[in-house]
């Protein structure tokens, strides 16, 4: 199952280098992550996810520090990560809407919004994972009540 972890719908001020949001979202079954593509426009500057198990030990699933989107790829974990019920996962995003980003295609930097071109900017994360599919209407009920937005 392919699951979209989405940042909030957001504006990023011209000149902001370090624009900040987050996002969470509390898995509502046992899963087991088997791939993650993170997913950013030319604003993109750091991105990181991570994932607080119930009993409060956090694991790292992804930090690109210096994203490039060229990168976006799905990248392939070499053993599935077993995320029990009650997970919290945290994304945090940075975008850079300077004139010290090279890639910003506006010169001056405008106010940037969400949107599909590479213009606008977007903070997704896709997570790949197995879960039994007993378990699968109850997952998207529960999921579906959760506002991933901060």
């Amino acid at each position: 199952m392919t699951f979209p972890f989405i940042g909030p719908f957001l504006v990023i001020p011209p000149g902001k280098s370090d624009f900040k949001i987050q996002a969470s979202f509390v898995i509502p079954g046992d899963v087991e992550v088997i791939s993650i593509w993170p997913h950013a426009h030319l604003l993109g500057k750091e991105m990181k996810i991570t994932a607080t198990l119930p009993d409060g030990t956090v694991r790292p699933m992804l930090w690109v520090k210096n994203w490039d989107f060229d990168w976006q790829d799905q990248y392939q974990y070499i053993t599935p990560v077993k995320l029990p019920r009650g997970t919290k996962l945290e994304m945090t995003h940075l975008f850079d809407n300077s004139t010290g980003n090279l890639r910003n295609p506006s010169k001056p930097p405008k106010p940037v919004r969400w949107g599909e071109q590479t213009k606008d900017e977007m903070a997704i994360c896709f997570f790949q994972f197995v879960i039994d599919s007993d378990r699968l209407n109850h997952f998207f009920i529960e999921a579906a009540k959760q506002d991933q937005r901060k």
